[in-house]
């Protein structure tokens, strides 16, 4: 939120130490999967955290323990709980089962009172003896306790959406994301199909067909719908199966080629933020063949402040001025509005009616310089006054 003062300029300097939290790797195959801290019913019932065993053995998790900004340990899981490989674990608020935000998620494996805030905080899960097994905090480095994130923290997430990982390379802002809450039930099989009796020739005499795959989803809905980050690129990992010479994919004008070996071929293409949301086809090209994955790319609709002190000067019966500056970083044009309390000196106040902050439409991808302005009363006292504006998008 922009910071305003008045009358005089107050140059204030504030210096944040972040300390990475560096975790130890025993039980490394047992990670947090999703984090729902904001529900959008209730938060006494409604908050969720889902663990997920990633190792090739199962792991005895009983008595392990969340730590989170409320408690050392906020829940307690019950002895003899085990979390087979590819399995997952939820632990959820009482009364998770008539309170979740979704009657079609799961009930819970083990449910207890827990207290999740909703900013600036973060959650770490704990062996038996104390050991950190892994973390996930969201907001301010600097306002969040020692050894409840890893790297730097998350970026928040609006309310109803969960903390989703992707990735396990103890970095919280490079491993989650924003995405729809997913706790379904269900277990996965793996399919191994024997399609030649070796591996594909080096020179085959018939070129097999080109295939692809594309293993991300953000939502449970039917196809595949991905969901950019929001001011950021995000790495789609591809993978295709051919026996020729060049495998390259593109989408939005981009274009990479995949690296080969024994017929299967890997890479990554961007998805950048302001890729336009909708149906969209990402194009997989070998030699004189081609197919495509069809797509669904999620609305992001985000804002970010690019300027967060603005300083106005005026006397009595005189307006001040000023500019903040905001920027689109979402996928679809973002209306910005503006909330805030009285300005106050001490025991002195300029009501809040006159201050006067334009609302405004930003294009994706663009910056918009917004004009404050502050009508002083009269009757007012000279001194520094100071209020705080939140930023609303819709």
């Amino acid at each position: 939120m922009p910071y305003l003062s008045c009358m005089r300029t107050n140059n204030l300097m504030h210096w944040v130490l972040a300390a990475l939290v560096a975790l130890p790797t025993a039980h490394a195959g047992v990670v947090i999967s999703q984090v729902l801290y904001d529900p959008i019913g209730t938060e006494s019932g409604g908050e969720a955290v889902e663990l997920r065993n990633d190792g090739s053995a199962a792991v005895d998790i009983g008595d392990w323990v969340l730590a989170s900004e409320a408690s050392a340990a906020d829940a307690t899981l019950p002895s003899g709980a085990i979390l087979a490989p590819g399995a997952a674990y939820l632990v959820a608020d009482t009364g998770w089962s008539s309170a979740k935000d979704s009657p079609a998620w799961k009930d819970a494996d083990h449910e207890e009172t827990i207290t999740l805030a909703n900013a600036n905080s973060g959650i770490a899960l704990k062996d038996v003896s104390g050991v950190i097994v892994d973390a996930v905090g969201w907001g301010d480095a600097a306002e969040i306790k020692a050894g409840l994130f890893e790297g730097t923290p998350a970026a928040e997430v609006a309310a109803g959406k969960a903390l989703a990982r992707g990735t396990d390379t103890n970095n919280n802002a490079a491993d989650f994301t924003e995405a729809d809450p997913a706790f379904f039930s269900g277990e996965t099989v793996q399919i191994i199909a024997n399609i030649t009796n070796s591996s594909l020739p080096a020179n085959p005499a018939v070129v097999l067909p080109l295939g692809a795959a594309l293993d991300e989803d953000d939502s449970a809905e039917p196809g595949v719908q991905l969901k950019p980050v929001a001011g950021g690129t995000r790495a789609l990992h591809l993978e295709a199966y051919y026996n020729g010479s060049t495998v390259s994919a593109s989408w939005f004008g981009r274009t990479v080629s995949l690296t080969g070996a024994s017929g299967v071929w890997t890479g990554e293409l961007p998805l950048e933020y302001w890729y336009a949301a909708g149906a969209q086809n990402i194009v997989i090209t070998a030699d004189s063949q081609n197919t495509s994955i069809p797509v669904i790319v999620l609305e992001v609709k985000a804002a970010k402040l690019e300027s967060k002190t603005v300083s106005l000067s005026a006397s009595p019966g005189g307006t001040g001025k000023g500019t903040v500056s905001v920027k689109n970083t979402g996928n679809v044009p973002v209306s910005v509005s503006w909330t805030g309390s009285d300005l106050v000196f001490g025991t002195q106040k300029i009501a809040y009616g006159n201050l006067a902050v334009s609302g405004v439409t930003i294009q994706p991808t663009k910056s918009e310089k917004i004009e404050i302005k502050l009508n002083v009363p009269m009757t007012a006292v000279p001194g520094e006054y100071r209020t705080m504006l939140l930023m609303n998008t819709g």
